[in-house]
């Protein structure tokens, strides 16, 4: 059997603690590596004993409250741990998570409304082209309408020096 890791994350707005969630998984009597942290449980063993730990954790509370993740690392790695070296990359996309969790709800009762296309429609419109006339004509207008703009903008410069030159 092969060996994981997984990450038991408590929702900020749960009544849970990462120290009762630990007690109850040691309780399992499961040949398991378990670290308690700030935000949950990491658990390490045998992937079927990690599965009914992390099936007994989702038990202890709503589902909007304990979130399960894979860790691509084994609990205390070097490489991973910040009890050596300080924070690594990776923890702050964890915080991030972290702090949206309780934001996260159940999905909607039911199916999904289907939204009805008209797909004939669409494809009418993809067929149908501009005009290579109609497109002349509006690069014309932007155009005069920018010229229009640019003397309009050279004459107010003209009377604004006008003016300072009569004072």
């Amino acid at each position: 059997m092969s060996e994981e890791t997984k990450m038991i994350v408590l929702s900020p707005s749960s009544s849970l603690t990462p120290s009762y969630v630990s007690k109850v998984i040691h309780q399992l009597d499961l040949p398991l590596t378990i670290k308690e942290t700030c935000y949950g449980v990491n658990i390490e063993g045998d992937e079927e004993d990690v599965d009914k730990a992390v099936d007994k954790a989702l038990q202890l509370g709503e589902e909007d409250e304990i979130y399960v993740k894979t860790r691509g690392y084994p609990v205390a790695d070097h490489r991973r741990c910040r009890a050596t070296e300080g924070s690594r990359p990776g923890f702050c996309q964890l915080e991030q998570e972290f702090d949206t969790m309780s934001l996260i709800s159940s999905p909607p009762a039911g199916p999904e409304p289907e939204v009805s296309r008209d797909t004939e429609k669409e494809k009418q419109k993809m067929e149908k082209k501009l005009d290579a006339k109609k497109l002349q004509q509006i690069v014309e207008e932007l155009e005069t309408e920018e010229k229009t703009e640019k003397e309009s903008e050279h004459k107010k410069v003209r009377e604004e020096n006008e003016v300072k030159d009569e004072d």
